[in-house]
């Protein structure tokens, strides 16, 4: 398995190949995209003479931060784009529109029997998700009287004490 992919399933490969490159490509070419910003500002910094001798540890530390915030965006936005993609495919194979994911996911798991993803790994994965979009990254948020806390699996430390959700390049179903 390719360490970038967010969550490839082997035997049912819901997504396509086009989906899955469509995505997985992307962040790949993002997160190289960083890496090399990344290599371009240390190699500014090597070059820089500076004016006090903390300026280049204080510049560093905030270089580092802003580097785990891009990372951590990349990560988030292939987790949102899967599953959008996703539930755009279930729709456009007839699952009801008017249904939440959670059911479409159900009934298309019963058409095609269970697969390495199941209903429960893709609620908890869907719980990301609304976090990402809708709570800023909340480890845990409300939703009318209910509280949702989300998996540990899919939290990271963004900054010094901020733990939010934050998806890396190794989850997998």
């Amino acid at each position: 398995m390719d360490d970038f992919d967010i969550f490839y399933c082997d035997p049912v490969d819901f997504f396509g190949d086009d989906v899955n490159s469509l995505v997985l490509d992307a962040y790949k070419a993002t997160l190289e995209g960083i890496e090399r910003l990344d290599k371009r500002v240390c190699d500014e910094f090597r070059g820089t003479i500076w004016s006090h001798p903390d300026e280049e540890s204080h510049r560093q530390d905030h270089w580092e931060e802003q580097l785990t915030l891009l990372r951590y965006h990349a990560g988030n936005m292939g987790l949102v784009s899967l599953v959008t993609l996703f539930d755009a495919w279930m729709i456009q194979h007839g699952a009801d529109r008017d249904s939440k994911i959670t059911q479409r996911f159900e009934k298309l798991e019963k058409v095609l029997g269970p697969g390495p993803l199941s209903l429960a790994r893709f609620e908890n994965i869907g719980l990301a998700r609304n976090s990402i979009i809708h709570h800023s990254g909340a480890p845990e948020y409300p939703n009318g009287k209910k509280k949702y806390t989300v998996e540990t699996e899919f939290i990271a430390e963004i900054s010094d004490g901020d733990f939010r959700v934050g998806i890396s390049g190794d989850l997998h179903c």
